[in-house]
């Protein structure tokens, strides 16, 4: 599947000679058929002797990007895919009017607010955690007003 990048596709034929096409994406950056080198954007044209049941190994390569969305936000994308975190959100509408213009469901303004924890991060650099001792109070007034 688009997660790993590989997958076998198995079809039934009569028997005989003839062949099957496979498109592949052009947002790929390698793609493999039954061990063949294609290129990505391509429609590759497998010919053969075929069995009453053929299985053919397709393998696809796709970079692992972090991407910039608006307002400073992040994405991971691999392929097609966009990767994100499930987060639990109440929706609440805005309904309002201004300068003689009723903004109503469903063209209003929207408030989402989080109601579970977004306890994950992107790094572009590695990540060195040094373990250290905590003290009581880990933010205490003192240090935070001088530093």
């Amino acid at each position: 599947g688009p997660v790993l990048g590989r997958d076998r596709v198995t079809g039934r034929s009569c028997q005989g000679k003839g062949f099957v096409g496979i498109s592949f994406p052009g947002f790929a950056c390698s793609a493999r058929v039954d061990g063949e080198v294609s290129r990505p954007g391509t429609y590759y044209a497998l010919k053969r002797k075929w069995e009453s049941t053929a299985a053919i190994k397709v393998k696809l390569g796709f970079r692992t990007e972090l991407v910039d969305r608006p307002n400073g936000l992040k994405v991971v994308v691999r392929g097609p895919l966009v990767y994100a975190l499930p987060v639990k959100a109440s929706v609440q509408r805005v309904e309002y009017e201004k300068d003689g213009v009723e903004r109503k469901f469903p063209y209003c303004d929207y408030v989402i607010r989080a109601e579970s924890a977004w306890n994950y991060a992107f790094f572009r650099k590695p990540l060195n955690l040094c373990p250290e001792r905590l003290d009581p109070i880990p933010f205490p007034r003192k240090r935070c007003l001088s530093g």
